[in-house]
């Protein structure tokens, strides 16, 4: 893996705002969990922007493999791209161009199907679904990707994968969510977590200030992959979660969730670990 361009330039929280005096973690803190009118999907053509507090991102809906890319928080721009939607035949750019529209804090995407890949897909990049914890453990920003594929096939097999690849410091799994503890991952290898190993909750401390959990719905979770590289900005790390291995009939519809958590740096294992309690109690979203 290479690492991409993003890696290599203000990769972190810029140190000026903290020589001048800001609290960061008091600013970004004030601004969790925004209510509806501070939060907004903004979509011009295939493109959207995503203003969520002191979060921005933008998406292309006609290349879900690439994400939630271009994050700025708190006017400090990060090197991620995170919740991207891949499959096989689909990985550049998406045609014809996918039916989209903005609902409240959800912007949804529906691919229609293709004769390489017979089966209808809707994305949903949700904002305001996640109620986790307030307080210490309040999150900067938490975008829910909940995927549903169906086909007109009797019976067939569907594979669909949500991505992201982060530059961090250090990266951790949680390991029992009852006790909320969490083991380093080692950077030297890259590492395979079957149904078995669950949970899928991974901690991504981007700096000293700004960490990313991401996380599958436990009732969703089929695998996942975790590889590192390095670069001229540092370490970087992709993450990668099966999301469909079971067959799939006619009139079926599978579905899936993963979340994505912005937390302060401070306290942040046992903050994701709370958020991960709120997330795998969630009841299954009523999408349409």
């Amino acid at each position: 893996m290479v690492i991409p361009n993003i890696w290599r330039a203000d990769a972190g929280i810029r140190r000026a705002e903290f020589d001048a005096g800001l609290d960061f973690d008091r600013r970004i803190q004030s601004r969790a969990f925004p209510t509806a009118q501070s939060f907004m999907w903004r979509v011009e053509d295939h493109n959207a922007r995503l203003t969520l507090g002191e979060l921005s991102a933008s998406l292309d809906l006609l290349k879900p493999a690439a994400g939630l890319g271009q994050f700025a928080v708190a006017g400090n721009r990060l090197a991620a791209e995170v919740l991207q939607v891949a499959w096989p035949e689909r990985e550049k750019s998406v045609e014809p161009p996918p039916e989209n529209y903005v609902r409240g804090g959800d912007l949804v995407a529906t691919y229609a199907e293709t004769s390489l890949w017979p089966f209808r897909a809707q994305l949903y990049w949700r904002t305001g679904t996640h109620r986790g914890p307030q307080g210490q453990a309040a999150a900067v920003a938490a975008i829910e990707l909940v995927a549903s594929i169906q086909t007109q096939l009797l019976d067939t097999q569907a594979r669909l994968s949500a991505r992201s690849r982060v530059a961090v410091r250090e990266v951790f799994r949680l390991r029992d969510p009852r006790r909320g503890e969490f083991e380093r991952c080692d950077p030297a290898r890259s590492k395979r977590f079957q149904r078995s190993q669950a949970p899928a909750c991974f901690l991504l401390r981007l700096d000293d200030r700004l960490s990313y959990g991401e996380m599958v719905h436990p009732l969703d979770f089929q695998g996942s992959t975790l590889a590192f590289d390095s670069g001229p900005a540092g370490a970087g790390v992709s993450l990668n979660h099966d999301l469909f291995l079971s067959p799939l009939e006619k009139g079926v519809i599978l579905r899936a969730r993963v979340l994505g958590v912005f937390l302060p740096r401070r306290d942040d294992q046992q903050a994701l670990a709370a958020h991960y309690a709120v997330f795998s109690a969630a009841e299954p979203p009523l999408t349409t």
